[in-house]
């Protein structure tokens, strides 16, 4: 069971439906070593969403211990982690005005990628 949801965040994740994959491959060389790229780039997806998971299972930890609330008080779905929770939380670090630009920053590009990919 848990092979399945592993399965099906690799193909949400990568957005292999979309066929943004596909328009990238195209511009392979005809002798590119396909199997290889498909275990590299699914490798290294599935090694930034764990890292990611700590990053802001940490940061929820962290604000739930300075704001002295529980972590289920702290948490919220959706939208509310990347644009609420975590920019809160990088607020009451060093050099937060730095953090902050650089998270936005990192959002921004995010989403145009996606957009360039998809089209």
């Amino acid at each position: 069971m848990i092979l399945i949801f592993q399965i099906a965040q690799i193909f949400f994740t990568l957005s292999v439906c979309y066929g943004g994959l596909t328009a990238l491959a195209s511009y392979n060389h005809f002798n590119t070593n396909i199997l290889r790229d498909a275990i590299t780039v699914s490798l290294a997806n599935c090694g930034t969403s764990i890292f990611a998971g700590f990053v802001v299972f940490s940061y929820i930890g962290y604000l739930a211990k300075s704001t002295g609330r529980e972590v289920d008080e702290v948490v919220q779905a959706g939208q509310g982690l990347a644009f609420v929770v975590y920019p809160f939380a990088m607020t009451t670090i060093k050099g937060a005005p730095f953090w902050s630009c650089l998270f936005f920053i990192m959002m921004l590009v995010l989403g145009l990628d996606s957009t360039v990919c998809v089209m």
